[in-house]
């Protein structure tokens, strides 16, 4: 009875050592405006936060690292396509991207109770309508009475939305600092911006170009985001689902999220 208590104890202490050893290097790709307006900045985001929470937790129980690229996000979409990364940051659900990308249960078409219910989210952006500080143009929830052109940054998913409903009406840009520069410059249309769920952070982004603009209440949309693995890359589908299940967890601990939200607040207090 002894000797199989020692042999029990034995197989679970290295059953154990295993799966911490178990190494997991992540190639990620993200999508960041600052980078494409300074190169040199550091690449500070509330997506980022989490994911580094996430992290942090996981090597807990897994030997995980991560490098991390920058570039637009047809060109992550494109690559995860090929194989050559294996997650992309912080990126909604279509069909067309999950062709290339495999989501977490329950999002897409299973995320059945609405925007940004998704279990294994790990954001929920709200894409808000700006205009011109002194256009007398409310947003009011219908679609149809945005002033043109509606401006929208290339890459995001709800910006080819936007060009089957209002084809030409449509002018796209890299991002939406671009749209926003372009709209003031023009004093007129709209641009429909992706803002994170941190109150402020998108205020803060955006700063300089805040007495020009003005933030219409009503969110345009909200979808959930996640980061999705590509279909080629080698992560097993367990080692995924362990991934997913940590991120969500950390979006869902409100010590962590006030945490982040003071840190950005801070920032934007600072600046």
């Amino acid at each position: 009875m002894i000797k199989n208590i020692i042999i029990l104890s034995f197989l679970l202490i290295q059953i154990k050592c295993f799966s911490i050893s178990k190494n997991i290097s992540l190639k990620i790709c993200a999508n960041d405006v600052r980078k494409s307006v300074n190169p040199d900045a550091k690449y500070e985001t509330p997506s980022m936060d989490i994911f580094n929470f996430a992290v942090n937790n996981l090597k807990k129980k897994l030997d995980i690292s991560y490098t991390i690229d920058f570039m637009p996000m047809d060109r992550c979409i494109f690559n995860a396509n090929r194989g050559e990364i294996d997650a992309v940051l912080d990126v909604s659900y279509t069909e067309e991207r999950a062709l290339a990308l495999e989501y977490p249960p329950g999002s897409g078409p299973d995320e059945t109770k609405g925007p940004c219910t998704s279990n294994l989210k790990m954001s929920c952006s709200r894409y808000m309508v700006l205009t011109p500080k002194n256009s007398k143009f409310n947003y009011n929830g219908k679609k149809n009475n945005l002033p043109f052109p509606i401006r929208a940054s290339l890459g995001y998913s709800i910006a080819k939305k936007l060009e089957v409903e209002f084809h030409e009406n449509v002018e796209l840009s890299k991002n939406d600092v671009v749209c926003i520069k372009k709209m003031i410059r023009d004093n007129n249309g709209c641009v429909i911006a992706n803002f994170g769920y941190i109150p402020g952070m998108a205020e803060f982004q955006f700063k300089s170009l805040l007495p020009q603009v003005k933030i219409n209440k009503i969110p345009y949309e909200m979808r959930s985001n996640y980061v999705p693995f590509s279909k080629k890359s080698k992560i097993s589908k367990e080692d995924k689902l362990i991934f997913w299940k940590e991120l969500s967890l950390v979006l869902k601990d409100p010590i962590i999220i006030e945490k982040i939200k003071e840190k950005y607040l801070k920032m934007q207090s600072k600046d």
